[in-house]
């Protein structure tokens, strides 16, 4: 069952952006050749007309000094990350001036609270070599981009002061190229609460959000297949989003008294849990820390008996004991079951074993 009730965006085999519709798992190929299960908390874009900068009012211009006002136009012929034609081609240029105070920029206004939001934006260079611009973020300009040939999403983080504040492109001086000028195309601008930049939502004269993926099967059927005393949980993951408590695996009894997890820790640690009602305590064993890219996971239990692996590592263990108060009979992907702290990644393979592997097994289960 996939609980989302919104439409959600994903990259298809073609490495192209696409629509899915409400209710339907979103198979990711974003950068693999092996796609994964994408499993996001829910989102809002607040940026209107998010792949129409041509549209005055809603995205607006400033100069100062020697610069000269943006030129934005249709970008006629470009297909764009959506395999579409709505990109736009946004021209900036300074003229001869090489101080801060000499800019063109292209903006839009928006209501923010001081919480972090990020901004994300695909650009491709409009010449055959690459060009420079800042990003404008929290009405001033941020990192200075290296816009190439061939189409990149930039994502730029920040908690940005409360109130109407300005999110775009910012050209000046100081930070531009030899020419004074940067020629650019757009596509998929989005400015969403939050330290990391969720797929695509497109926008038009209004907000939009999506809904939080949540990815679960239950009942009778499924409690057959879960190791009831003893057993292993197994999940195959391509993370890119660090830093962050999120839930990569969760079986428990359907109200979460009673729970086996694999989740991911704001330090960089795996960990495998037990919960239990007639446990003294939840029963876990964390990871040594690793960075982002494919993880193996493999957690076994039985009470008395626990060992974690991650990318064939030599299995860490735990003893405890513990008896599950009620029979476990539902399983969720990519987040705490009945939803919550969702992944914001990718699962590629989930698989459980009635039984507690060894720890030899566990090890090379999750060799990478």
């Amino acid at each position: 069952t996939v609980s989302r009730n919104t439409t959600a965006t994903r990259v298809n085999s073609s490495g192209l952006i696409e629509s899915v519709a409400s209710g339907v798992p979103r198979i990711d190929w974003l950068g693999q050749s092996c796609p994964g299960l994408l499993v996001e908390a829910s989102g809002q874009n607040l940026l209107l007309r998010s792949e129409e900068f041509t549209v005055s009012g809603t995205w607006t211009s400033a100069t100062g000094g020697t610069g000269v006002a943006p030129i934005v136009t249709q970008a006629t012929g470009i297909v764009d990350p959506a395999g579409g034609n709505t990109a736009d081609l946004i021209q900036l240029n300074v003229g001869s001036g090489t101080l801060s105070t000499d800019f063109s920029i292209l903006r839009q206004s928006i209501t923010v609270t001081a919480v972090a939001h990020t901004f994300s934006v695909y650009l491709r260079s409009a010449t055959s070599g690459n060009q420079f611009v800042a990003i404008r973020f929290d009405s001033a300009p941020q990192t200075i981009l290296t816009i190439t040939p061939s189409w990149q999403r930039f994502t730029f983080t920040g908690t940005p002061t409360a109130g109407s504040r300005d999110f775009g492109f910012d050209l000046r001086g100081n930070n531009t190229s030899a020419s004074g000028s940067s020629q650019f195309y757009a596509w998929g601008a989005q400015v969403e609460t939050g330290s990391v930049a969720t797929t695509y939502i497109p926008t038009t004269t209004a907000a939009v959000s999506r809904a939080a993926d949540v990815i679960s099967a239950s009942g009778a059927l499924v409690s057959g297949l879960i190791g009831q005393t003893e057993g292993t949980i197994y999940a195959e993951v391509d993370i890119r989003n660090m830093a962050k408590e999120t839930y990569t695996l969760e079986v428990d009894d359907g109200v979460n008294a009673n729970r086996i997890i694999i989740r991911s820790l704001t330090s960089n640690q795996m960990r495998g849990s037990i919960v239990a009602t007639t446990s003294s305590g939840t029963i876990g064993i964390s990871s040594a820390t690793f960075t982002s890219g494919i993880v193996k996971i493999a957690f076994a239990y039985k009470s008395g008996d626990f060992a974690l692996s991650v990318n064939g590592a030599a299995a860490l263990t735990a003893s405890g004991t513990f008896t599950f108060g009620a029979s476990l009979n539902r399983i969720t992907l990519g987040s705490v079951g009945g939803g919550g702290s969702q992944l914001n990644d990718r699962i590629r393979a989930a698989a459980l074993y009635t039984t507690r592997l060894s720890n030899a097994q566990l090890a090379e289960l999750t060799r990478l």
